[in-house]
């Protein structure tokens, strides 16, 4: 579990700094089948884009669907098929790995590092009830780029250890 944070919080601070997508999504699939492993064996809630995700297709697509989530971190550290072959990357499952690589991480117990934080904050809602004035100030943050929210939160948090 440690390395699978320190991999995701490596990963997140990439995505925020818009790094290389090759890289982050190594990165984010690595920490993400950690989870996913160790989620089995404790007995946790299946994750929802490599076990929730394909059950919503047919049993026959099941299998291409499957095929196809793990397609791009297999070709980002093989070459053992196809050296010279190409693939056409969709980043946006880095993001939906990277979401639910985070909450599993934290529903078993992890730590999150404040990357994982000040992505929480990036992709949540805020829950109802909320003061309005910091649903005002939230509000002004999430209009920021990427990075610029990354940074402009970064000192609130505490560095790790």
């Amino acid at each position: 579990m440690q390395a699978a944070g320190r991999q995701l919080g490596i990963a997140t601070e990439l995505y925020f700094h818009e790094s290389d997508r090759v890289a982050i999504h190594t990165l984010v699939a690595a920490s993400y089948n950690i989870i996913r492993d160790v989620s089995r064996h404790k007995g946790a809630p299946d994750m929802a884009v490599k076990d929730l995700f394909p059950t919503t297709v047919s049993a026959a697509q099941r299998k291409r669907v499957e095929n196809w989530l793990n397609s791009f971190e297999n070709f980002f550290k093989h070459a053992d098929r196809d050296p010279d072959g190409t693939i056409k990357f969709n980043g946006e499952i880095t993001e939906l790995m990277l979401i639910d690589a985070w909450a599993q991480y934290e529903r078993l117990g992890g730590t999150l590092s404040r990357a994982g934080k000040i992505f929480k904050l990036w992709t949540g809602n805020l829950k109802e009830g909320t003061l309005p004035e910091i649903a005002t100030v939230a509000s002004v943050f999430k209009r920021l780029p990427k990075r610029q929210f990354y940074e402009s939160l970064l000192p609130f948090f505490q560095p790790e250890t």
